[in-house]
């Protein structure tokens, strides 16, 4: 079993805010692997054992997702929440770094975020942070 660290924790927190602030709040990692078929016992493996892993494998599949919002769009999504690093950064800090203002930040980061609310989209994000979390705990278990 590997240590879980404070960032690996952090980082956790940013990607349940963002599922919550995309899908709900109710929505957390958890909702997302017991959607897909993960058992509580598998569910506690991926976090005891590959959570270092598969945060930032979900961060790259966010990523992956194009839209019309570019690379700044995903850029200053990432930074807002703190999906990168578990440090979340407020519209200030992102518009100073990047002089770009906060109205031109919050929309590009609410044009991103809308694209994930689409339920194909979502059916697709789900489908596909289970097929990583299948993945890690095949790997596992030597599968």
């Amino acid at each position: 079993m590997l240590d879980i660290t404070e960032n690996t924790l952090n980082r956790l927190d940013a990607f349940n805010n963002w599922l919550s602030d995309v899908y709900g709040e109710e929505t957390k990692f958890n909702t997302v692997l017991l959607d897909e078929g993960f058992s509580e016992a598998e569910i506690e493996q991926l976090h005891q054992e590959h959570l270092n892993e598969f945060l930032p494998t979900i961060v790259e599949l966010l990523d992956s997702y194009r839209d019309q919002t570019g690379k700044r769009g995903k850029i200053f999504t990432m930074q807002y929440y703190g999906l990168v690093d578990g440090n979340p950064q407020d519209l200030h800090t992102i518009g100073e770094n990047a002089d770009v203002s906060l109205v031109r930040i919050r929309q590009l980061i609410n044009q991103r975020v809308s694209i994930f609310r689409h339920a194909a989209r979502k059916e697709q994000l789900w489908s596909d942070i289970g097929l990583i979390g299948r993945c890690l705990l095949d790997t596992s278990t030597g599968s």
